[in-house]
């Protein structure tokens, strides 16, 4: 899994029962905005934790219904510093009209034991160290087997969910086997 810092130590006061302050260095979880250019042209800007730019940008394009084969994709670039996302792709990602392809929807019938899921849901349980000493992020993962593909947090949970499928997408991963697990 990849490891990345998404909380930066601020001074703040933190108010005690009796209304007692004390002055207190904490971890805070980082945000930034980020910026997707879609074939030269600026399609969306959001609020994000600061990693995995790329992955979110796929991620939210895939969701959106604008990217639906890797093939699409003729090139990405990021500027991590600016928060800006490039992805160049072919003429099939948006109709002449300017609307969208149509998804298409999930044609298989996977199936999950309970315990499989609660053990995935313990996994993503010890696997929150940010929201353990933050209380401030969301977590995804791509759950197979015995653990993850691959695993996300992020200020938003939508983001975490566009990171995860940016990730399945670009890998090629066939994902009727997989479950995405959500905090």
């Amino acid at each position: 899994m990849e490891t990345y810092s998404i909380c930066q130590h601020r001074e703040l006061f933190i108010y005690r029962n009796g209304g007692n302050k004390e002055a207190a260095r904490h971890p805070i979880v980082k945000e930034v905005p980020l910026t997707v250019m879609l074939n030269g042209e600026e399609l969306a800007t959001w609020s994000c934790s600061p990693h995995s730019f790329e992955l979110l940008a796929i991620g939210f394009l895939v969701g959106k219904g604008i990217l639906q084969n890797p093939g699409d994709v003729k090139g990405i670039s990021c500027r991590p510093q600016q928060g800006v996302v490039w992805v160049d792709t072919d003429d099939g990602a948006l109709r002449h009209d300017g609307s969208l392809k149509q998804l298409q929807p999930v044609a298989h019938l996977t199936r999950y034991a309970a315990e499989e899921l609660l053990g995935w849901a313990m996994l993503l349980d010890e696997e929150a160290k940010t929201f353990k000493l933050t209380g401030g992020v969301h977590e995804a993962a791509l759950a197979y087997g015995e653990g993850f593909v691959a695993y996300y947090e992020d200020i938003g949970r939508h983001n975490v969910l566009d990171r995860v499928l940016g990730y399945a997408f670009l890998h090629d991963i066939d994902t009727s086997d997989k479950a995405i697990i959500l905090s």
